[in-house]
């Protein structure tokens, strides 16, 4: 469903798939794709920040560019790619449309993120990829994707925090999600 064949010099190339349909991708750092398709899943699953359009974001090719939208309607994951030629928005080139069953697709994507993370670690995926992995994103995620509600929140009191109170979690319960890697 997800894999990411090669992360080097800035670039990332990979594949997604629903079982019919194949889509290829070969982005730059320009935009920092896996970032971006992390927040997507997490809105589009309830658990990201209310902006309702990070569930769209634009991908470089470089000079192509790709525009997706993600969704979930319902127990599917739905996963709409734009592709434009020369950065023109005029007409797209390529669209592609895939429907995957959601929590088998999380399974996947959270396992191959995973291996990535095993084969470059922390430190090798930022100096491949140009960008930090994005760990907070990623344990979310996962916590959520098994409703093993690890994650324990809490709030910082404005007295402890100069005036502004604000929600934290707890570093122990992200180590034991770190540890199930």
């Amino acid at each position: 469903m997800f894999h990411i064949h090669s992360i080097s010099a800035g670039w990332i190339q990979g594949q997604i798939s629903d079982g019919n349909k194949i889509h290829y991708f070969d982005y730059s750092y320009i935009t920092n794709f896996l970032d971006d398709f992390m927040l997507a899943l997490l809105i589009v699953c309830g658990h990201g920040p209310t902006d309702e359009q990070k569930h769209r974001f634009r991908t470089e090719l470089e000079p192509d560019i790709e525009y997706w939208t993600v969704s979930k309607v319902q127990d599917e994951l739905h996963i709409h790619i734009k592709t434009y030629l020369d950065g023109h928005t005029e007409a797209a080139c390529e669209e592609v449309s895939l429907v995957c069953e959601y929590h088998r697709f999380l399974a996947d994507f959270i396992s191959e993120v995973e291996r990535v993370l095993s084969v470059f670690g922390l430190v090798g995926y930022r100096e491949n990829w140009t960008y930090e992995f994005p760990i907070s994103l990623f344990l979310k995620l996962k916590d959520s994707s098994k409703d093993i509600n690890t994650l324990s929140y809490g709030t910082l009191s404005a007295e402890d925090n100069v005036g502004s109170e604000v929600q934290v979690t707890d570093f122990t319960s992200e180590r034991e999600l770190l540890k199930l890697i």
